[in-house]
């Protein structure tokens, strides 16, 4: 036994059974009922049953049947699951202000929307999918809706203009900035030679001038077949040789021959492609940090990659000044950046740009507005924790009940 000390106690209750004199009674028979205590039809107390709900609420099934028995209680794991989806929805105050988020059910393959109240913190609902339909459904029920915080998805914003016509929409700044970072990271990519070192301290040459064998010896296997791929078929291709001729004497697909052909740089195939080869992007990361923030060290490289080049440089100030934008919430000032962006000659922050364009309404006013999706998350962290608990098994119903019910246990 797992407390020793432990001794049982066995309460005898005596009731009185009454009787119903009249033939036409339904019930011929009444059982005294003792408040607090027993329930019509109920095999345990209220108390018991109050802690096994909350026990099952936690922990679910399979680990709420082992950490019942330590409480004194033997139950079946389908029994407490059966207590928990019969608890009813918790009742919250109509919202105003939604955040709404996807989570994955099975990564890859099944999805999820989970919506919270802004305002409080509460999760409000888990629908199943994350399609305009569902979310546009569920906003029909609550016309009081006045903001809507997104991630910027599609179909997100679809469903809130179908649903919810009357609600502002609202970009997270969280999500604007890491489709910055993919951005920036794009154009860096594109500007590789600068990354590495020069062949002398003072010189600012490209890696071009850098001793081949090196340079071959730095690169993974997949980036110096990319790369000697490129120009074996630029090569034929100044040659004048067709495409089908090219992919025939370098034996690649036609595809692979014309996506390597449209690249002016191997760069362009790059982009994109997962490299084993640590620290080759950090400075596309130190442009992304603030530079007080930086060490001394790092900030006298990112200097000697700056000055290699107009385009490094130029993306650099631009992400200094979208980050001042969006840290001092000055959302009014975006036009001013995007002129900016146009005018240089940086093709990842120019789609960038035209990104925010097409959500203008909703970028801006998540560039000027203080809310945003962070408490939506904390709740999808809290999802994937309670999922994990059951070992992925469970399906939305049963998650949905222990997300909201845990909520309403916590207020």
């Amino acid at each position: 036994m797992l407390f020793p000390h432990f001794s049982v106690v066995l309460v005898e209750l005596t009731v009185r059974r009454l009787y119903c004199e009249n033939a036409d009674c339904l019930r011929r028979t009444f059982v005294e009922q003792v408040e607090g205590l027993t329930v019509r039809y109920g095999r345990r107390t209220p108390a018991s049953r109050r802690i096994l709900e909350a026990v099952a609420v936690a922990l679910a099934g399979r680990a709420g049947s082992r950490f019942a028995v330590v409480l004194g209680s033997v139950v079946s794991r389908t029994a407490l699951l059966r207590r928990v989806m019969a608890l009813p929805d918790p009742h919250w105050p109509e919202p105003g202000v939604l955040g709404v988020d996807d989570f994955a059910t099975r990564r890859g393959q099944h999805y999820g929307t989970v919506i919270i109240d802004c305002a409080t913190g509460r999760p409000l609902d888990l629908l199943p999918g994350r399609d305009a339909k569902a979310l546009a459904s569920w906003l029909r029920k609550d016309p009081g809706v006045e903001i809507i915080c997104g991630d910027r998805g599609g179909s997100y914003a679809d469903g809130a203009r179908t649903g919810a016509p009357q609600a502002v929409q609202i970009a997270d700044r969280f999500h604007i900035w890491q489709d910055l970072g993919t951005a920036v990271k794009t154009s860096v990519r594109r500007h590789n030679a600068c990354l590495r070192p020069s062949t002398r301290p003072d010189s600012t040459a490209s890696t071009s001038a850098a001793d081949p064998a090196s340079t071959a010896k730095a690169m993974s296997p997949i980036e110096a077949r990319i790369r000697e791929r490129h120009t074996a078929v630029h090569a034929l291709f100044d040659q004048g040789h067709g495409i089908r001729e090219i992919a025939r004497e370098l034996h690649i697909g036609g595809n692979t021959d014309r996506r390597t052909a449209r690249a002016e740089a191997p760069e362009q195939l790059l982009a994109g492609r997962r490299q084993p080869r640590p620290g080759q992007l950090d400075p596309y990361k130190w442009m992304m940090r603030q530079p007080d923030r930086l060490r001394d060290e790092d900030r006298q490289q990112l200097a000697q990659v700056l000055a290699r080049g107009p385009e490094p440089d130029a993306t650099s100030r631009l992400v200094r000044g979208f980050a001042e934008i969006l840290t001092i919430r000055s959302g009014q000032h975006l036009k001013g950046w995007i002129t900016a962006v146009r005018a240089e000659n940086v093709p990842g922050l120019h789609r960038f740009a035209t990104g925010l364009e097409k959500d203008w309404d909703a970028v801006t006013q998540g560039l000027t507005s203080h809310w945003n999706s962070g408490p939506v998350e904390g709740h999808v962290n809290h999802i994937k924790m309670i999922k994990r608990q059951m070992f992925g098994r469970a399906k939305l119903p049963l998650l949905r009940k222990r997300v909201l019910v845990s909520a309403s246990a916590n207020r």
